[in-house]
């Protein structure tokens, strides 16, 4: 086993499906979903980097969905130092978009982020066929999580 493994043989996923959350919603604009919340009991709570942009940006698709936790957005307001305005979004969009169009991008800034996996249920017969997740996120995150681990490449090429 790699020395790169054994830093995190303790790491253990967390599954946020069988926890009970409160979600809180908030109108941006014109948007009619606004920004989003998720609170759990234990004081957790996950947004999304989408909040930090405007709805007309996010038309453009040249930014990748990814979750916030509060760590995340205390970091990010503490950082660019931001007070969360649209308006200043707007101003300093130029200046948001290297740090939060992506996930990768993110973790260039902020290398001990926590990664969340969003999947989706669906109905199925099978227990093993009713989670899916979203093959791009999964494909970006890989190679985030090896870098984390300082793990080489070259490990995993057969």
């Amino acid at each position: 086993m790699s020395i790169s493994t054994l830093n995190f043989k303790g790491t253990k996923p967390v599954d946020y499906c069988d926890r009970e959350g409160n979600v809180s919603t908030s109108k941006k604009g014109n948007d009619p979903n606004g920004k989003w919340k998720i609170t759990y009991p234990n004081g957790e709570a996950l947004s999304s980097n989408f909040d930090f942009f405007l709805n007309d940006e996010l038309e453009t698709h040249s930014i990748k969905f990814f979750i916030l936790d509060d760590s995340d957005e205390k970091w990010i307001r503490e950082t660019l130092k931001l007070s969360g305005g649209d308006e200043e979004l707007r101003t300093r969009n130029e200046e948001l978009k290297p740090v939060l169009k992506s996930l990768t991008d993110f973790v260039n800034h902020r290398e001990n982020k926590r990664i969340y996996i969003r999947e989706v249920w669906i109905t199925s017969e099978k227990p093993s066929e009713r989670r899916r997740v979203f093959t791009e996120e999964v494909l970006e995150i890989i190679p985030i999580i090896l870098k984390q681990q300082n793990a080489r490449i070259e490990e995993w090429e057969g």
